[in-house]
């Protein structure tokens, strides 16, 4: 069921703002399973915007041979072509502060969640911001967001993986948000 005053876009927003996939990391209360699956979101994000952004006539020097059509490979090259496609660079901060966490993780078998890694991290999310006409959840500094989860209501000062999943949930709001304005100025937003 839509929201009064919602519109059904066109796009596939939902792989990287469902908030059933962060209730479930919530849910999960595991460090490393929260970093990665976050991770694996805003990767979803950067997939949804470069085929959105990259034009028809350009897929065929993006689309790796053998992979299944899947355009890049690579957080990194992702995120160099994103930018290079006008993805804002506040942005782009944010998703490289959480790629180094997550590669934290993958190098380091004692790595653990600190408040100086969600610290950094809020700091980098806050500084991209997106000023919609309206108010919406996720607009604000990310110290003082209060979510739903499971009946709870949940801040970063309930946890550092909780902190990490309300900052990331809040980015890729302002994330779809200003994606949804990037299409709509190209004349590429698709409604239904």
């Amino acid at each position: 069921m839509q929201g009064q005053g919602m519109v059904k876009l066109g796009h596939d927003f939902g792989k990287f703002i469902d908030p059933k996939y962060y209730a479930d990391i919530i849910a999960g209360n595991d460090e490393v399973g929260c970093i990665l699956r976050l991770q694996l979101i805003s990767d979803r994000f950067l997939d949804v915007y470069l085929s959105e952004r990259v034009p028809d006539e350009s897929r065929k020097f993006f689309f790796a041979k053998g992979k299944n059509g899947t355009i890049l490979t690579y957080f990194k090259e992702k995120l160099m072509v994103a930018i290079a496609y006008g993805l804002p660079t506040q942005l782009g901060e944010a998703l490289v502060c959480l790629n180094k966490i997550r590669n934290d993780f993958g190098h380091n078998f004692e790595k653990t969640l600190s408040h100086s890694d969600l610290d950094n991290y809020i700091i980098a999310v806050d500084n991209f911001r997106y000023k919609a006409l309206a108010p919406y959840l996720g607009e604000g500094p990310i110290k003082d967001m209060v979510i739903q989860s499971d009946g709870k209501r949940l801040t970063v000062a309930d946890g550092l993986a909780v902190g990490f999943v309300i900052a990331t949930y809040c980015l890729m709001i302002r994330a779809g948000l200003w994606l949804v304005d990037d299409l709509q100025s190209r004349g590429k937003l698709k409604l239904g």
